[in-house]
């Protein structure tokens, strides 16, 4: 079936997660409102790059792969409202409380100490 958060395209896991005009929207907002302009450009679709281009132990690394997994999470969830619940968040909606969790993430990364556990 079409995608129920953009209507525009059938649903896959790329599109959902990387394509869909939604998904991107909330990535980009919540790298750019933590001063992360990683040049992931249009390869939404290679997780691979993706995850080289944020691979590293920097404060600032660590918080854009967690943005990343806060996406998968909000776009999985808002999904299944849709879907099962027949519930709808707009997209300010899903930023602001995408923002409000990675607010409470960065906190809890700034006390973290930094081992090879939760690095890779």
């Amino acid at each position: 079936g079409s995608c129920v958060l953009c209507s525009q395209r059938d649903e896959s896991c790329g599109h959902l997660f990387f394509e869909c005009p939604i998904a991107k929207d909330l990535l980009v907002f919540l790298l750019n409102r933590m001063d992360i302009s990683e040049n992931i450009g249009q390869n939404y679709m290679d997780l691979t790059f993706l995850s080289m281009a944020l691979a590293g132990s920097s404060m600032r690394k660590i918080a854009a792969r967690a943005a990343v997994n806060l996406v998968v999470y909000h776009i999985w969830r808002e999904r299944n409202a849709r879907i099962f619940r027949d519930e709808v968040k707009d997209l300010q909606r899903l930023k602001i409380e995408a923002l409000q969790e990675m607010n409470m993430i960065l906190r809890k990364i700034t006390r973290m100490k930094i081992t090879q556990r939760n690095v890779v």
